[in-house]
């Protein structure tokens, strides 16, 4: 066996695990059809996908308002429906309204996503720093039996006593 089959063949066996893998989902998961994100599971994801959202709104919007323009412009402005064009070179009220509509769009996009970013520094203070969960990971070691050492044995006692006084905020 050479080494371009030897590589053909684990490259195949990995595209097949790929594929086997490739289909199995680990958190929530897009369907088939599906329009919009994935269910969110907190408030900071609810409020982003609300923002979300909106933006898709006005995008489409902006969108179908420049495609309208585009198509109205083609037909007016077709060579056998305007044979003569027109010297004009400024329209100070087009100029004006181009300048100030993107402001406007912008400042409507802008003040969503600073209360959204405002919520997520707030919440991060409320969730992270004063939770009511204390979570305390534990272990066990897989060695061999016997007896444990003094070290985890006084670290075990310590984690007892803490869990003791800490008792009122797990009930």
């Amino acid at each position: 066996m050479n080494l371009r089959s030897l590589l053909s063949a684990a490259m195949s066996v990995m595209m097949a695990f790929g594929l086997l893998f490739a289909s199995t989902a680990f958190a929530a998961e897009p369907q088939p059809w599906q329009l919009g994100l994935q269910d969110p599971a907190g408030s900071i994801a609810e409020k982003a996908t609300s923002l979300h959202n909106m933006l898709l709104i006005i995008i489409t919007a902006i969108s179908l308002f420049v495609l309208a323009l585009l198509v109205y412009v083609c037909v007016r402005f077709r060579r056998s429906a305007n044979p003569n064009p027109s010297k004009t070179s400024h329209n100070t009220v087009i100029e004006i309204l181009w300048t100030v509509v993107p402001v406007l769009i912008l400042v409507v996009i802008a003040v969503p996503s600073f209360q959204l970013l405002y919520y997520m520094d707030k919440t991060k203070d409320t969730e992270m720093g004063h939770s009511s969960l204390t979570i305390l990971p534990t272990h066990e070691q897989h060695a061999a039996p016997g007896p444990r050492p003094c070290r985890s044995l006084a670290r075990t006692r310590r984690i007892e006593r803490l869990l003791k006084s800490r008792k009122h905020l797990l009930s």
